[in-house]
């Protein structure tokens, strides 16, 4: 955050951008991802989440924030299965094959029930969370005991 400080003008702020998915009829079924996620120790976690973290340390003091209505998002069952790999913990690189293969059977399973077409529509939104970082010598917590 320190770097932010020094890069932006006085007047200026950082700005942090997120997608945020609206849920599915199938979003309570995912559950099951965990079985085959790499990333045993994930935590969810969101750029809000991640701000008020900040804000907590002292490194960032919260302007404002916007979120966009959603709009839709069209893909294919199958695109939306394969973009679940290109997290770290689903990774097809990392991944064992029969495993990916379980993986998708099962996926593909739940959300075929709810789009019979093979198409899938999602619903989405931005947010923006604004404000202005602070210096390493108002840090507080674990990164400065301030």
């Amino acid at each position: 955050m320190t770097r932010f400080c020094e890069i932006l003008t006085p007047g200026g702020h950082l700005a942090v951008v997120e997608e945020m998915l609206e849920p599915t009829p199938w979003s309570d079924a995912l559950g099951f991802i965990g079985e085959y996620s790499l990333n045993k120790d994930f935590q969810p976690y969101n750029m809000l989440t991640v701000t008020q973290e900040l804000t907590t340390r002292g490194l960032f003091q919260q302007v404002g924030i916007r979120t966009t209505a959603a709009v839709s998002f069209r893909q294919s069952v199958d695109a939306y299965i394969e973009s679940f790999h290109a997290r770290k913990g689903l990774s097809r690189d990392r991944m064992d094959a029969k495993a990916a293969s379980v993986f998708d059977r099962r996926l593909r399973e739940l959300v075929s029930q709810h789009c019979p077409n093979g198409i899938i529509e999602l619903q989405i939104r931005g947010r923006v969370i604004w404000g202005k970082p602070q210096p390493a010598e108002f840090a507080r917590g674990p990164q400065g005991e301030g």
